[in-house]
């Protein structure tokens, strides 16, 4: 059975062969506790608050924070932009921007990254289009040959410290620093095309063998 993204229990047994098992998914698709996960795993990410007055104090001292009204959101739903204290908005959980030239998508199976994909902005897209968050009516995902080893490390680590047989995981890459920051992962990501879907056809069958 592979579990595309359903965070209920499937009623199937305990020695059932299952890729991704519910409980798993469920650490995956709320932020807060999937944050709390990575950070007991030492994955590299934002640094990130329930305290709003904390975020406050992120945007005095400079910084850019994006306040999460929902921790179950998906392509940048819920995301509200905070760049002065006017901005910020009662949220369960904010986050720190942390600057990232590129942010990926890197697809792993059984701890193995199998593909990955870079978030980029439509070339039809308005001048000035937002660019603090990936996502959205103007951006898609694109081929590229290869990425950096230190995703591939990071999206290995966040796979792991869910419990996750599979994830694509989204992650900026900041060059100056050489940092790789998780900022969630997929347990259904979409976006598929042919070449996508076998490449995942060729990792659950390999499973099988």
């Amino acid at each position: 059975m592979v579990n595309w993204g359903s965070g209920h229990p499937l009623g199937l047994p305990q020695s059932a062969k299952i890729l991704n098992r519910y409980s798993a998914v469920c650490k995956s698709v709320d932020k807060s506790l999937s944050f709390r996960y990575f950070n007991q795993a030492g994955v590299t990410i934002p640094d990130r608050t329930d305290s709003k007055q904390e975020a406050i104090n992120w945007i005095n001292s400079g910084e850019i924070v994006f306040c999460r009204e929902t921790t179950f959101g998906e392509n940048g739903e819920g995301i509200v932009l905070a760049k002065t204290e006017r901005d910020v908005v009662n949220a369960p959980l904010y986050t720190k921007y942390v600057k990232n030239r590129d942010e990926f998508r890197v697809h792993v199976f059984k701890g193995v990254p199998i593909f990955w994909t870079q978030k980029k902005l439509d070339s039809n897209a308005p001048v000035g289009t937002e660019h603090y968050v990936k996502s959205g009516e103007y951006w898609s995902m694109g081929w590229v040959d290869d990425i950096p080893d230190v995703c591939k490390e990071e999206a290995i680590k966040a796979t792991a410290s869910l419990s996750l047989d599979f994830a694509a995981v989204d992650i900026g890459m900041n060059y100056y620093r050489n940092k790789a920051y998780v900022f969630e992962t997929n347990t259904a990501p979409g976006g598929f095309g042919p070449k996508t879907l076998a490449k995942y056809v060729e990792a659950i069958r390999r499973e099988l063998e």
